[in-house]
């Protein structure tokens, strides 16, 4: 089975598949909707550390399940083709950055809220709403932080705030960071976040 990443959507094969020991709004989500998100960190062999989402932003829960009640996984990347309600702004946030992020060679996809229901189809995507989205900065394309700057410019002139991330492998750096001309920029590792050198960025383990 390939490897879960971070943003990665989990069907499972149980709402129970959370366990007993958890708040009552997360078995009430679970009954509704039985999908977790991958989050960062170290897990036990053969578990999985994953999020559960609520009905409101500050309902969110975190614990480890076994891989083994995984029956399905969507990556963003499989989803950056998708579409949504245009009456949302961050479905067409979506429409707009699509062709920006396709033209670059870097794999990208939407997380987040957007993520979430274009995989399940659970509507929790309102007008407020921000994009979230991924992107991998896993090759060594020629002018690649050259061009990530000027992706951040590119974002402020769509329908929605886009929150973008992007993956090094080893963690994940705010693009609003990249794009700024600080020294130290803070990443999210699996073992929490850490302060990184800008010039090690294309070196770190």
């Amino acid at each position: 089975m390939t490897t879960e990443q971070p943003h990665d959507l989990l069907r499972l094969s149980s709402p129970t598949a959370v366990g007993k020991d958890v708040p009552r709004w997360v078995s009430a989500a679970m009954t509704q909707m039985p999908w977790v998100v991958v989050r960062r960190g170290h897990p036990r062999p053969g578990h999985v550390l994953v999020g559960v989402r609520g009905h409101s932003r500050a309902e969110r829960f975190g614990l480890e399940i076994p891989r083994s009640t995984v029956v399905h996984r969507v990556s963003p990347e499989q989803l950056n083709e998708f579409g949504g309600d245009h009456e949302l702004p961050a479905f067409r946030a979506l429409e707009a950055v699509r062709p920006i992020l396709g033209a670059s060679g870097l794999r990208w996809g939407p997380t987040g809220s957007v993520g979430f229901q274009l995989a399940t189809g659970h509507r929790c995507v309102h007008r407020d709403s921000d994009l979230d989205v991924a992107v991998y900065a896993d090759s060594d394309t020629d002018g690649m932080f050259e061009w990530l700057r000027d992706l951040h410019g590119a974002l402020e002139d769509v329908p929605a705030r886009v929150d973008c991330l992007v993956e090094f492998g080893w963690g994940a750096i705010s693009l609003t960071e990249l794009a700024s001309d600080v020294s130290e920029l803070m990443a999210r590792s699996h073992d929490g976040p850490q302060l990184v050198s800008r010039s090690r960025l294309t070196s770190w383990p």
